[in-house]
């Protein structure tokens, strides 16, 4: 199973920018990804048919089984076509063997090590690509919105690179990494985000760092590290800003300096929410859209059937596909630009009460991660790690639609199953112990 995984790694990495962005490499070839995911599936059914036995605790059975009956009622109550379910089904579920992959097999602390250096060497690869693109593929461009390394988008890109500097700074926080190969590691990482210009860099990346600090359990020396911790945030915080500020100079632009941004109400109102606040009146599809508008599009529209405001359109009923059996009936409503984070997708296809129930399970997520995390072997520090990744991921669901994007989806749901069982299997062994 680790070279499945490693394969799954190097796919998540390259095939939507070889397809989706210099496309080398037909559409069709990333459905490799989904072969995996049938591989997997099939490896998790032959475990659990050989040992019967699965380390999960059983509030995540109750979860499935309650958010299972809200999705076939939704199904039920928009009287959703097959194909749109099949979709909805696919887009959702597909990742769902790599979370229990772990929670039926047992991996061990050589072969999750082995794994996450891999990652860490296809997340390193990113400087090099980066920095060509944005100095000489890209130079004329006036956004660094083109550096985007080997992944489809640059936003997609800042979050993979500051998600794999959280788990790394978990594993200086546990004196698993020296200082100076932390720092060393820190800058390759940092780098692109700051020349692709991604904005969110500066509130997903505190939030990496800082939920691991304030929920650690502080033990003798590790509150020295505190201090430096601090101190280096700040670094890269004003590292971002000059090297932003500086590109924004240097290409003569018009876009703002990232200082001039975040102290500007006005730009902040126009980037989250030009038509709620009434900054922007535009007819639908057209003008500039914010985070917020696409929140609250769906709550006004979907109030007028308090039922459906519960429920959603049906998962798969808001999807777009190329084939046209598989698309849902409100698959217009992304033409349209009222679809733009997960949140607002999530909105329109499960409802509020969708949206509640996959944020319980991500508590549920941190809850194992905050527990697991007193352990001092390697789980124990992915675990402190995914303090942080839980948070970023969480955020992210408001900044851009990550559900359907298959490099943090796969990763996240993967290493999330690894933390649920091995907090778990700690939990079982701290009872036998104490008995």
């Amino acid at each position: 199973m680790q070279k499945v995984l490693y394969l799954l790694f190097l796919c998540l990495f390259s095939l939507d920018y070889l397809s989706g962005v210099l496309h080398v490499i037909s559409n069709k070839v990333t459905l490799a990804q989904e072969f995996l995911s049938l591989v997997a599936g099939i490896f998790v059914l032959a475990e659990l048919a050989l040992k019967k036995l699965f380390s999960i605790h059983k509030k995540y059975i109750i979860f499935i089984i309650i958010f299972g009956l809200h999705i076939f009622t939704g199904f039920l109550i928009n009287n959703e076509s097959s194909g749109a379910i099949v979709a909805g089904m696919r887009g959702y579920l597909k990742y769902f063997p790599f979370f229990l992959l772990p929670i039926v097999y047992e991996f061990s602390e050589d072969q999750i090590s082995r794994q996450l250096k891999f990652i860490l060497f296809l997340a390193v690869l990113q400087l090099p690509i980066t920095v060509i693109q944005r100095f000489v593929i890209y130079s004329n461009v006036a956004t660094g919105d083109a550096v985007r390394g080997t992944l489809a988008t640059s936003s997609i890109l800042s979050i993979i690179l500051i998600s794999t500097i959280t788990i790394l700074f978990a594993f200086y926080l546990r004196k698993m990494i020296a200082r100076p190969q932390f720092l060393w590691l820190l800058l390759i990482l940092f780098i692109p985000t700051t020349i692709n210009e991604t904005k969110g860099t500066l509130v997903l990346l505190p939030v990496g760092v800082f939920l691991p600090l304030i929920f650690m359990r502080l033990r003798e020396g590790e509150n020295k590290k505190l201090l430096p911790a601090m101190f280096i945030t700040v670094i890269l915080f004003g590292g971002f800003v000059q090297i932003y500020n500086a590109m924004t100079e240097s290409l003569l632009t018009s876009h703002q300096k990232v200082s001039e941004f975040f102290t500007s109400p006005d730009s902040i109102i126009l980037y989250l929410a030009p038509r709620t606040s009434g900054k922007v009146v535009k007819e639908e599809g057209e003008g500039p859209v914010g985070r917020i508008d696409f929140i609250v599009s769906p709550l006004q529209r979907l109030s007028e059937d308090p039922v459906k405001l519960l429920v959603g359109l049906g998962m798969g009923n808001v999807t777009q596909s190329p084939i046209d059996l598989l698309s849902g009936d409100y698959a217009y409503l992304r033409s349209e630009r009222l679809v733009g984070n997960s949140i607002s997708f999530m909105l329109w296809e499960i409802g509020i009460l969708g949206v509640f129930l996959y944020f319980m399970v991500l508590y549920m997520i941190f809850s194992d991660a905050r527990y697991l995390s007193d352990q001092d072997a390697i789980s124990g520090t992915v675990a402190l790690g995914w303090i942080g990744i839980v948070g970023i991921y969480s955020l992210s669901l408001f900044y851009k639609d990550i559900i359907p994007v298959n490099v943090i989806s796969y990763l996240f749901w993967y290493f999330s199953g690894y933390v649920v069982a091995n907090s778990y299997r700690y939990k079982y062994l701290k009872t036998t112990n104490l008995a």
